[in-house]
């Protein structure tokens, strides 16, 4: 009868075990990850805000990876205008999202 009950709590603590893994890999897979020199800036109703590449208006770095995130008060909207970009073909993207 004891091999039994012991039986049982092994196949519940694996069971345990594995509903925990599968808990932490569906966590682990919605997280997005933030570069490290992501560039934050607060947008504040009526104000600009001057997002331009390291080094400017020199060249950057060879295979740069820059982000930059804008954010506003809830409810409040970001207008983005581009007043000068240039890109390099194929190599340089822009994304707003």
């Amino acid at each position: 009868m004891e091999g039994i009950i012991f039986l049982t709590w092994i196949i519940s603590v694996v069971i345990a075990v594995v509903i925990a893994i599968v808990i932490a890999v569906v966590i682990l897979s919605t997280v997005v990850a933030v570069p490290e020199d992501t560039v934050y800036r607060r947008v504040v109703a009526g104000s600009e805000v001057f997002v331009q590449s390291p080094n400017y208006p020199n060249n950057y770095a060879k295979n740069l990876d820059a982000h930059w995130v804008l954010t506003a008060d809830s409810g409040e909207r970001i207008l983005i205008i581009f007043r000068f970009l240039n890109t390099e073909l194929r190599k340089d993207i822009l994304k707003v999202s």
